[in-house]
Order: C-alpha cells, then structure tokens, then sequence
C-alpha cells in the first residue's frame, strides 16, 4: 500500500543535505572507477606488447571504446546523483 508509512511525505518534509557528493563519491569509486583501473590496467597489453597489426587494432580500437564509455559514465554520474529520489516520469 503505497504511502502507507508516510515515509514519501517524510523524505520531501526532511531534505538531505550534502547529497551530492555522499552518493556520488561511492558511485564514481563503483563504475568509472573500475573502469579506468581496468583500462590503466590493460594499457602495456594493449600498447606495449609485441602483436600482430589486426590484433593491435582491435585491441587499440576495443580499448579505445572502453575509455570513451568510462568517459560518459563519469560524465552521468552527477546528473543522476542530482536527481529526485523518484527520477524522471517516463515520457509518454
């Protein structure tokens, strides 16, 4: 039963403060994070390494690609920290 323990009139009377950065720090750690430590990780594999041309630039290209999704997610991080508990009603 939605409502039913007032905890949504609760949480709009009682506003966090600092919520920005108490959920972003966690969420950067968690996914962009990871993400770069895995990209720093695999840096000499993919660049350093003796390979062959196609291999080199697949690897290059899948690397590539990786940075660029750890690039947006860092990116949305604070947009979707700044949000509403409830987020965005679905367009339609």
């Amino acid at each position: 039963m939605p409502g039913g323990l007032g905890w949504e009139a609760w949480t709009r009377d009682n506003p966090r403060k600092g919520r920005l950065l108490g959920m972003t720090v966690p969420v950067f750690l968690t996914f962009p994070g990871a993400a770069l430590l895995s990209l720093a990780w695999s840096f000499g594999y993919v660049f350093v390494d003796h390979q062959g041309i196609a291999a080199r630039v697949g690897l290059v290209a899948v690397w590539v690609l990786g940075l660029l999704a750890s690039a947006l997610s860092a990116a949305l991080v604070p947009e979707v920290a700044g949000r509403p508990a409830g987020g965005r009603p679905l367009a339609g």
